[in-house]
């Protein structure tokens, strides 16, 4: 399967690398900036932590020719990436998919990613069971991942669209196209334990036999929370937008002339005309479309609707205000 990986992934790699280009990989990077940080999603910290921390363990203790206890050897084939490369790719999308965390709840989420895990793990090993195929060697999240990918097919909102070689792509594509990557880093065996999480999201996503009603206990989330916040905590205090508020948009800067919608005006800012009523209509009124996506992505009316006020409708800065 080694030869199989490798004829596989070097083209897809190459490929992803083109297609994507400096400015596709910048967006890459500022599209997982703009969720900043870890903050409300302990349980996508945990897995990012356990993930990199045991690959890079497992692939020191490979260098150094020492034992590893089959039965923990056959635990870390859940968390442990084999190679930099897949490491690199699913470190990411498990980084970047902390915004399903934030939708749902940790508790919830906490539950989908034990649920979806345990039915991928358990389809792949049927299937090799059952077909007689030869048992692919596996090694990482592969399960969860691809789950994920269902989730944020149907829950997020493509928030930008743009040509490519005369091909029309949003935002969402880039996340795509390192799933496509990461699926096919591994020939067969990483395309049946991505088909098998692929399958695992789609149960979870139409509610199969009430999947969405478990949660994971509160106790659990609260000490995730506890031991796990104060580890790469961001350490720029969390933005509460208010009426009337015009924080600035989050990475930007300085206001560019003539954006004066962002900042209100003198009067209302000193407290002239004193009522909520003038404020609002001094502010900015929200896109419709930009509102939906907000709304699409389970943030509540209200707040969608003044973080756009204080971005002047900027999408990305609104949902870096929201989850700041």
């Amino acid at each position: 399967d080694t030869a199989t990986s490798s004829s596989w992934n070097y083209p897809v790699y190459y490929v992803s690398l083109i297609l994507l280009g400096p400015a596709g990989i910048k967006r890459c990077f500022e599209m997982s900036a703009a969720l900043s940080g870890f903050g409300n999603a302990p349980v996508s910290k945990g897995l990012v932590v356990a993930t990199v921390g045991a690959s890079i363990f497992a692939q020191a203790a490979r260098a150094s020719h020492r034992h590893t206890p089959s039965v923990l050897h056959a635990a870390s084939q859940l968390i442990v990436f084999r190679n930099p490369g897949e490491l690199l790719f699913g470190a990411f999308l498990l980084y970047y998919f902390r915004v399903i965390e934030r939708q749902t709840g940790s508790a919830k989420f906490g539950a989908f990613t034990l649920v979806t895990t345990g039915i991928s793990a358990a389809l792949h090993y049927a299937f090799t069971r059952l077909t007689r195929f030869p048992q692919a060697a596996v090694s990482g999240p592969y399960g969860l991942l691809f789950a994920c990918f269902v989730q944020y097919f149907f829950n997020v909102p493509s928030t930008s669209k743009f040509m490519v070689l005369g091909c029309r792509l949003s935002d969402k594509s880039f996340l795509y196209l390192a799933g496509a990557q990461l699926l096919l880093s591994g020939g067969t065996a990483s395309l049946l334990a991505g088909g098998a999480g692929i399958v695992a999201g789609l149960l979870y996503r139409f509610n199969v036999v009430g999947l969405k009603k478990l949660r994971l206990p509160s106790a659990v989330t609260r000490f995730l929370g506890r031991t796990l916040g104060p580890l790469l905590q961001d350490s720029r205090p969390p933005q509460i937008l208010q009426a009337g508020q015009q924080p600035a948009a989050a990475g930007r800067g300085p206001a560019a002339p003539g954006t004066r919608a962002q900042a209100a005006p003198r009067g209302l800012a000193a407290g002239g005309l004193g009522s909520a009523a003038a404020v609002a209509a001094a502010l900015p009124q929200p896109s419709p479309e930009a509102l939906q996506q907000l709304m699409a992505m389970g943030f509540e009316r209200g707040q969608a609707v003044r973080a756009l006020q204080a971005t002047n409708n900027d999408v990305n800065a609104a949902i870096s205000l929201l989850l700041g």
